[in-house]
């Protein structure tokens, strides 16, 4: 899951405390607004993991608790959360419903599910009006919006001629014929809010580009602009710079204390006159003023983007025989930051010590750091995650203990080859084990493994499958 939408009714007073959850605020309709978790997703999966649940559990919890008779609905996609919250609404409920599933229906669906798939015409055509307004906000031709007008009048006439009562009713229909009788753009509206139609697009939840999602700013831009005496390059002479202008930036009355930056643009003018931005991201919430003066932990980040840059530059010189241009003036722009709220303390609050300096550590880090664990499954490949949740189930001590102490801990990403003639004899077998037949066109599931010295004296984890063929999949240490 990458993404994540919430609708909620709420009032004007609590706007800015919706913005601790995610700097991606749009206000959909009066006392409406649609949250994309997508800028902070993934500090949320990782405190929900820490505190062993879901996102879904951890947003249930802390809504339950914050707003108790508030209008909450959470879904993939914000065309289906608008559309859910709209249900409750409707119904009179309060509380924290949606789906994770973006196609909207499991084997066991959830209330929100049920919920959704009852929806109402009276719903669907109030969401149709306020998306429409926002198209038109964001540049839908007056032309395209009389269309839209009219292809809207032939669905409703459409739909009481064929006593179509819910617009889930329209399920199985072609979309090509969809897009012939009502038009592109309702047929979009429908594709969104139901994505198992067959023939549906299935990257759809990658693209929300079409979707007006109107962003409600938080604060004014927060830039700082350098230009160099001199045209410079080198990472030693700009590095006081760069540390000066995050003084700077620390300095901007929008930027208070207490507000955690999120990404940073970085935006470069050379002396040959080109230009180029990249982002440093935060994998969570940054301070700098905690920072201040040095600022290892974006220095750090700064650093590995400009080597990332020079890289390019060098290359791309190279090929024309000229020199790399050197950087005339640069901004700094901090595009995505959420306040740290009184009221949403517990949600930053991860009780100090070792979380703490572990996520200082990942700020810091290329990649992330990932803990992993043994799991219960016999398929050697799958025996391990690193996503701790209520759908994994750490292996039992009367078996994990006999069946992993004859694994070794360091196991290739694939299996390769290996040629067993000429090496020694003396093997050990281990264990035999099933591929995962159902997921796999190969008719070949049975394997053999065994310990084995290689000529280097290494103990290998090595395996023979049906047709007789060995593979080496691991190493002892």
């Amino acid at each position: 899951m990458n993404t994540l939408f919430i609708a909620i009714k709420a009032l004007k007073q609590d706007i800015d405390e919706l913005y601790a959850l995610s700097p991606s605020l749009m206000e959909w309709s009066e006392g409406v607004y649609v949250i994309d978790l997508g800028p902070c997703l993934s500090y949320w999966q990782t405190r929900a993991e820490r505190f062993g649940g879901s996102v879904e559990d951890y947003f249930q919890n802390f809504f339950q608790k914050n707003y108790k008779e508030t209008q909450v609905a959470y879904a993939p996609h914000p065309w289906q959360a608008v559309l859910l919250l709209s249900m409750m609404q409707e119904r009179g409920l309060v509380g924290f419903l949606g789906f994770l599933n973006p196609y909207g229906s499991s084997i066991k669906p959830s209330l929100g599910q049920t919920l959704y798939q009852q929806m109402s015409w009276q719903v669907w055509w109030q969401g149709v009006f306020e998306l429409s307004k926002h198209l038109a906000k964001i540049g839908l031709s007056k032309a395209s919006h009389a269309q839209l007008k009219k292809d809207q009048r032939r669905m409703q006439e459409c739909c009481q001629r064929m006593n179509w009562q819910t617009p889930r009713d329209l399920f199985g229909l072609p979309l090509h014929s969809l897009r012939r009788r009502f038009g592109a753009k309702l047929t979009q509206f429908w594709e969104w809010a139901f994505p198992d139609q067959p023939g549906a697009h299935l990257g759809w939840l990658t693209r929300f580009d079409d979707f007006p999602f109107i962003l409600r700013p938080l604060h004014e831009p927060i830039v700082y602009k350098r230009e160099f005496d001199e045209p410079i390059d080198d990472w030693e002479h700009l590095e006081p710079y760069f540390k000066e202008d995050l003084n700077q930036l620390c300095k901007i009355p929008f930027y208070q204390k207490g507000m955690l930056v999120l990404c940073l643009e970085w935006r470069f003018v050379f002396d040959d006159l080109s230009d180029y931005k990249t982002t440093i991201p935060f994998r969570y919430p940054h301070d700098l003023h905690l920072e201040i003066p040095h600022h290892p932990t974006t220095l750090l980040q700064a650093y590995h983007h400009y080597m990332t840059l020079c890289r390019q530059q060098t290359a791309k010189a190279h090929e024309v025989d000229l020199p790399p241009p050197k950087l005339f003036s640069w901004e700094l722009e901090i595009t995505k930051m959420i306040p740290k709220n009184n009221r949403l303390l517990e949600l930053f609050s991860d009780g100090g010590g070792v979380q703490d300096e572990l996520q200082k550590l990942e700020n810091r880090l290329r990649v992330p750091l990932k803990a992993y664990q043994l799991v219960d499954d016999l398929y050697p490949e799958h025996a391990f995650t690193h996503k701790p949740g209520l759908d994994q189930k750490i292996f039992p001590d009367d078996c994990g203990t006999i069946i992993h102490h004859a694994r070794p801990m360091f196991i290739f990403h694939k299996p390769k080859p290996f040629e067993a003639k000429g090496t020694s004899s003396l093997r050990v077998f281990l264990e035999r084990t099933l591929d995962k037949w159902w997921l796999h066109k190969e008719q070949n599931f049975g394997r053999d493994y065994y310990l084995l010295i290689n000529h280097a004296g290494e103990q290998i984890w090595v395996y023979q499958d049906l047709k007789g063929q060995w593979f080496e999949h691991g190493i002892f240490a």
